[in-house]
């Protein structure tokens, strides 16, 4: 094989030498303009508009840190990065550059680009049943279809913290809106969504930045009445046996309830 490579390269050779100079000249140009073609494709990257792009240097994220560092610091630093990457964990000190949208360039070999989304965007959160007990009555709102609009604030945790950072926000937004609903009496809901929506980012405000998300808005979507939107069954039959009969009781005949059951 190495036989046959060296023949077919003495014979290009010859080849080549053998043509008047100016083709040759005219090649070598063409060969130069083509291998810098390659080279540009290679070496640049286009981030488009509202993403983030993050060059990464044979695959490992290259992390800068504060220049004022003492070189104790920098180097007790380092060292504490360097146990959780050689994990493939985020670092804790350490953070790359961010490239905004545009052409950027790098070594076409070893930088490599990590991009993502930058722009808004909405988690849809688990349904929420909302019920409660009032001067002897029973009362519920359910919120269907609930989400929250997250922004990415830090893309490096982001992408490194977790492995499935969309999940681990949902289940801190799901958690949270539990905890503040809680709160308010049903009949409360619809009239009280700016306050619901402060508390709650109070709450998610300090989880989501370890993964370096921030939340921009949350959305309760429509509030559905218990009696009217057919989940007074699944109401009924989370609800102790002794308390069954004071949510019949808002039924004014049997056919009223029969309705609401089947609706």
């Amino acid at each position: 094989m190495d036989r046959a490579v060296q023949l077919v390269y003495e014979a290009t050779v010859t080849w080549f030498g053998s043509l008047p100079e100016l083709v040759r000249i005219v090649i070598a140009l063409l060969g130069i303009i083509l291998a810098g073609a390659v080279y540009l494709a290679r070496a640049v990257k286009k981030i488009e508009q509202g993403d983030i792009g993050m060059r990464l240097w044979w695959g490992r994220v290259i992390l800068r840190y504060d220049k004022s560092l003492s070189p104790e610091e920098l180097a007790r630093q380092k060292k504490i990065d360097r146990s959780f990457t050689d994990k493939g964990q985020a670092a804790v000190y350490g953070r790359p550059r961010y490239y905004s949208a545009g052409w950027r360039q790098g070594v076409p070999i070893g930088h490599k680009w990590k991009i993502e989304n930058g722009r808004d965007r909405p988690i849809e959160l688990d349904a929420q049943n909302i019920v409660h007990k009032s001067a002897g009555r029973w009362d519920g709102r359910r919120l269907a279809s609930p989400w929250v609009n997250i922004e990415i604030d830090d893309m490096y945790p982001f992408v490194y913290k977790k492995s499935d950072p969309i999940a681990f926000i949902k289940g801190v937004a799901n958690t949270a809106l539990s905890v503040v609903l809680a709160d308010y009496e049903p009949a409360d809901i619809s009239i009280s969504t700016q306050e619901i929506s402060a508390e709650f980012m109070t709450i998610v405000a300090p989880d989501l930045a370890t993964i370096g998300v921030k939340a921009t808005s949350l959305q309760l979507g429509p509030v559905l009445v218990m009696a009217s939107e057919g989940w007074t069954a699944q109401a009924i039959a989370s609800l102790k046996p002794e308390d069954i009969e004071s949510v019949l009781e808002q039924f004014s005949t049997p056919k009223e309830l029969d309705g609401s059951l089947t609706e």
